[in-house]
């Protein structure tokens, strides 16, 4: 049911809006864990390392779904607090018909140049390329369904309903464990098996959340809404969502080539850095919900008007967020050995795994604030900064990595390189909120 951000206390709020998204997003890293869990000690390290070669690549599509579903949420949210039920509903009829588009476009992207990206511009170690190829090509085939589901997320996160994300990947976790096991374990189907496993997944969580909205909110494509697809609604969504696509998009494609240059200091590098990705994910779930909790509670604040209801919000969420990350990030740095070790890594790819993660638990506070900062500005409407930041992240974290694997750091490049971009991009979107301009980015008149 739809539910209205603009009354009550802000921070209760906020919390109850973000935990069914942390139960959906904990659900989500868990079946990918799974997945490098069931692959790692039911295959071998090596093709543990191999499915996470692609993973770049994976989230390079998966930030541009991510992103065209938080513009849609963005401006569905500022209508829904205007009560503008109208638009809301030409804003999601618009929206579907175009992913609809964009995500056969990407599908076929990903399976025509799965070989190409692999071999030639990751420059996987020849013992990889096989199984990174197969996992690329067959996990392609998903991106159709995952922008699906990121434009139907979008738009019930709009409407202030976020319990619905937990039924989703509800269906998703149950399938892809279900089918992990059958196709890794009893047919032996290694890397494509772990493949198929996903996609299976993802189309389960696009129909559940398709037949959602068409039995919840089936105002938003009757007749008597008056829902069609407009080209004014098309251009309004794509003003929004392409910066914040862009966005996203950029830190994917850093972790592109970042990506490849872990593969260059060879596989124990590869592996320590795959199952440290995984662990990172996880640890970010509540500070990411909460972030795009704020995105939606601005939207509609704006949409209706309360400035200072949102300053109060974005307030509360900082402080009960940094502190949040300062007691889990201590949690990570003491229990950080037992947890690599479930991917069964052993070795120099656990210590360069754990010397990754430990930088990454040092640096969560800073992580923090640029997000938050982050959520408010693109719930506001003003999403050309967040772009910004990124690209200054990307880049020093590019220049840094570059120049200090030329030292003895080596392969400590890789996370040495952090601190100065993150705390750079922080600053960025820091300065921003702080200066207010985002106070008049309301989208509509």
């Amino acid at each position: 049911m739809a539910k209205n951000l603009t009354e009550g206390p802000e921070w209760r709020q906020l919390l109850l809006f973000a935990l069914p998204m942390m139960g959906a997003q904990l659900l989500q890293v868990t079946y990918s864990m799974v997945d490098a869990i069931v692959v790692g000690n039911f295959i071998s390290s090596n093709a543990l390392g191999a499915v996470s070669i692609p993973g770049p690549v994976i989230w390079v599509a998966s930030s541009i779904a991510a992103g065209m579903g938080s513009g849609v949420n963005i401006i569905a949210a500022q209508y829904f607090g205007a009560m503008r039920r109208k638009e809301i509903c030409s804003a999601a009829v618009t929206s579907v018909l175009f992913s609809v588009a964009l995500g056969l476009f990407l599908s076929a992207a990903g399976i025509l140049s799965a070989s190409a990206i692999v071999r030639d511009f990751l420059r996987t170690p020849p013992e990889m390329e096989t199984d990174a190829v197969t996992y690329l090509a067959i996990y392609s085939i998903g991106f159709f369904f995952q922008i699906l589901y990121q434009i139907f997320y979008g738009i019930t996160r709009a409407l202030g309903d976020s319990k619905a994300s937990l039924l989703f990947l509800l269906v998703a976790a149950v399938l892809n464990l279900v089918l992990d096991l059958v196709f890794v374990v009893y047919l032996k189907m290694d890397v494509a098996g772990a493949a198929i496993a996903s996609v299976a997944a993802q189309i389960g969580s696009a129909a559940a959340a398709l037949f959602y909205l068409l039995f919840r909110y089936s105002f938003l494509y009757s007749r008597e809404s008056g829902a069609r697809p407009a080209w004014g609604q098309l251009s309004l969504i794509l003003r929004v969502s392409i910066p914040v696509t862009l966005q996203m998009a950029v830190q994917s494609a850093g972790f592109l080539l970042l990506q490849r240059m872990v593969n260059s200091f060879g596989p124990a590098s590869i592996e320590g850095f795959a199952a440290m990705g995984k662990t990172e994910e996880l640890m970010h779930i509540p500070i990411i919900c909460i972030s795009t909790a704020l995105a939606s509670f601005v939207g509609q604040n704006m949409g209706a008007g309360q400035v200072h209801r949102v300053e109060r919000g974005v307030r509360a969420a900082l402080v009960n967020t940094v502190i949040l990350s300062v007691i889990l990030g201590g949690l990570m740095l003491v229990f950080d050995r037992h947890i690599l070790g479930l991917y069964n890594i052993t070795g120099e790819a656990l210590l360069r795994g754990r010397e990754h993660l430990d930088v990454m638990c040092l640096l969560l506070p800073v992580f923090t604030v640029h997000h938050i900062f982050n959520g408010a500005l693109q719930g506001a409407g003003d999403v050309r900064i967040p772009v910004i930041s990124s690209f200054a992240d990307l880049a020093l974290r590019l220049i840094f990595t570059a120049l200090l694997a030329l030292t003895p750091v080596s392969f400590r490049s890789i996370y040495l390189s952090t601190p100065p971009a993150w705390i750079t991009a922080c600053l960025i979107t820091a300065a921003r909120f702080r200066q207010g301009t985002w106070k008049q980015k309301r989208i509509f008149s």
